[in-house]
């Protein structure tokens, strides 16, 4: 049987930084539409993506837009050839990497095996420990990914079912719905009053030495394009961050067409270079 290289597409929640992986065949438009769409299916749709620029994702957002018109997801891109902007799900593919090679090593597997290992991946990842629940460490309820989406730690099989359940009613369900309609508040009440509360605070005295400006001119710089090809530009728009510092900036050029870039930039001399 002849190898084939597959490709994995993963989603993470920006909230609990929950992981949902999906096997694709390829990295083309209607793969990752397929694999968008048993995501959706399974999770619902969410209100936005955040992507990095990669033409697959730039196609899909498109098609989305053409689906849903006006109800379709917001879709917004980091800024190009900057994938430390999308550090929050840069980490996590790490970590399914990581357990990826120490679950298969070399090993050649069958598409069904290679279904189910990701998906093992995604469970486990899922019951990392976020926080516990209440003041005091009770390691026996400690809060996880999972509990948002399963309301469990992934892997732990619920109790038996009480015989007073075997034969519910409609009154009986609608009290599981409030009692889990509560317990899901705990659940948040508890994540933004004591994980978010306990994250690490932002690093203080950040001095930023760039003085780009609209009207300044930079030099962009491109990959595998030789220095004095790199295009004259010059900054039509700036785009600074909650702390006031410029973090992108659009850039126009003009080489018989005019373009628009969008980079991180620092200063350097004139004329400024913008680096990527």
């Amino acid at each position: 049987m002849p190898l084939k290289k597959l490709y994995i597409l993963l989603f993470t929640c920006a909230v609990v930084r929950s992981v949902h992986l999906e096997l694709t065949d390829s990295l083309s438009l209607p793969d990752c539409l397929l694999a968008i769409r048993r995501f959706t299916s399974r999770r619902g749709i969410p209100s936005t993506f955040y992507s990095d620029n990669a033409k697959t994702f730039v196609s899909a957002s498109h098609v989305l837009q053409q689906y849903f018109g006006p109800l379709a997801p917001q879709w917004k891109f980091i800024v190009a050839r900057a994938p430390w902007w999308g550090g929050c799900w840069e980490r996590l593919i790490r970590s399914v990497k990581s357990a990826l090679k120490k679950t298969l090593g070399t090993k050649c597997l069958s598409r069904c095996e290679l279904e189910t290992t990701p998906h093992e991946v995604e469970a486990c990842i899922n019951s990392r420990l976020l926080t516990f629940v209440g003041e005091e460490p009770d390691i026996s309820n400690p809060l996880t990914p999972s509990h948002f989406l399963i309301g469990r730690t992934a892997g732990f099989q619920p109790g038996n079912v009480d015989e007073h359940f075997s034969c519910v009613t409609s009154r009986d369900l609608c009290m599981r719905e409030s009692a889990l309609q509560r317990q899901l508040g705990k659940f948040w009440e508890k994540w933004s009053s004591e994980y978010i509360r306990n994250l690490p605070c932002n690093i203080k005295g950040f001095v930023s030495k760039c003085n780009l400006k609209k009207g300044s001119m930079v030099l962009v710089s491109e990959d595998n394009v030789p220095r004095f090809s790199w295009p004259l530009g010059v900054i039509v728009k700036v785009y600074p961050g909650k702390d006031d510092f410029i973090r992108s900036v659009d850039v126009e050029t003009s080489k018989g067409v005019t373009l628009s870039y969008t980079r991180r930039g620092r200063a350097v001399r004139a004329p400024e270079k913008l680096n990527l």
